[in-house]
């Protein structure tokens, strides 16, 4: 593919520190990169080594959408500036850590709080110049799709929140399709894993990705909260903070979360702020979330695992398969033995 299609091609990278950081192709940078874009005549990949540590960029080309995926290991703290003329429209997804980064040319268009890792949110910007704040002895990763316009508009009628979004994209007008950035399901950020990770090759990989592609806007948008919901109450850095918290807490105990006021003495919040937190910043209750992420985590292992239904009620926080099952066929409409069969 002629090299000025790729989106990586058009970029430059400049830090206050190091001034220009040059982009080579990549060839044995201390980061290895996904198998999607492994031995394939339509990706690319470049790297930048030096003094601030290494960065590696992946570009996979498809016919209607673009898989992005970055990857930094800073040695030192550094204050990374990426411009690309090119214009973006896509899903973007953060993988690792806590990511600062700031749309220079459109202050106010978009969150101005890190987007924190398992965060993302879809976004169009008709150039490209932000700002990453990236720390020593962290790794950062990023997961973007950028689509054609055309692409998107095939989902207005299944996901009508994208009509007003598009329009704005159409006068090329910066835009987010969600105020506060959104927080991923184990099931979303599976299909990421499934994407990068993908092993088919030629044409079997490109109806793989289609058919992923459709999976991931979908729940992306499924697990979007309600926008026409009032302002809630006023939540500062550090109460964001906790709340994240919080949630990786859950995350880590499903078995046994906790009550409320356990949850919120752990993380230093109180549990009016964390109820009405949660249901702000995820759109969801707190215990809607243990309930959704415990489902997430027992479909997982039912796919991908020869544990028991039991084992997995109990790693899931259900004293009894009865239980387990009968809230596993009330969220997926089927009962936990039907995967269990289908994997002997």
């Amino acid at each position: 593919m002629n090299p000025a299609d790729y989106m990586l091609y058009k970029l430059s990278l400049h830090s206050r520190e190091h001034g220009n950081i040059v982009c080579s192709p990549y060839t044995d940078a201390p980061i290895d990169i996904p198998g999607l874009f492994e031995n394939d005549e339509d990706a690319l990949s470049l790297q930048a080594t030096g003094p601030f540590g290494a960065m590696v960029f992946n570009e996979l080309k498809n016919d209607h959408f673009t898989i992005h995926h970055s990857y930094y290991a800073p040695e030192q703290d550094i204050n990374l500036i990426m411009s690309n003329e090119e214009s973006f429209l896509g899903i973007h997804v953060n993988l690792r850590n806590n990511l600062r980064y700031v749309f220079d040319d459109f202050p106010g268009a978009f969150p101005e709080i890190p987007m924190l890792k398992y965060q993302y949110n879809m976004v169009f910007t008709p150039r490209v110049h932000t700002a990453y704040t990236l720390h020593k002895g962290h790794e950062y990763g990023t997961f973007a799709i950028h689509y054609s316009r055309g692409y998107l508009e095939r989902f207005i009628m299944a996901i009508p929140q994208l009509s007003e979004f598009l329009k704005k994209v159409e006068s090329n007008l910066p835009a987010v399709i969600s105020p506060v950035n959104l927080w991923s399901t184990l099931e979303l950020r599976s299909i990421i894993q499934s994407i990068l990770y993908c092993n088919f090759k030629g044409i079997q990989k490109k109806m793989y990705l289609e058919t992923k592609m459709h999976e991931l806007i979908l729940l992306a948008f499924q697990n979007m909260p309600d926008l026409a919901l009032k302002p809630g109450i006023s939540l500062r850095q550090s109460d964001l903070e906790k709340l994240h918290q919080a949630r990786e807490y859950i995350i880590q105990h499903l078995d046994n979360p906790g009550t409320l006021l356990e949850l919120a003495h752990k993380v230093g919040i109180n549990d009016f702020k964390l109820k009405q937190g949660f249901k702000q910043i995820y759109g969801t209750t707190v215990f809607g979330l243990v309930h959704e992420e415990r489902m997430q985590k027992a479909l997982t292992l039912l796919r991908e695992t020869n544990m028991s239904i039991l084992d997995i009620s109990m790693l899931t926080g259900y004293k009894n398969a009865s239980n387990f099952t009968a809230a596993f066929r009330k969220r997926f409409g089927y009962p936990p033995s039907d995967l269990k069969i289908s994997n002997t």
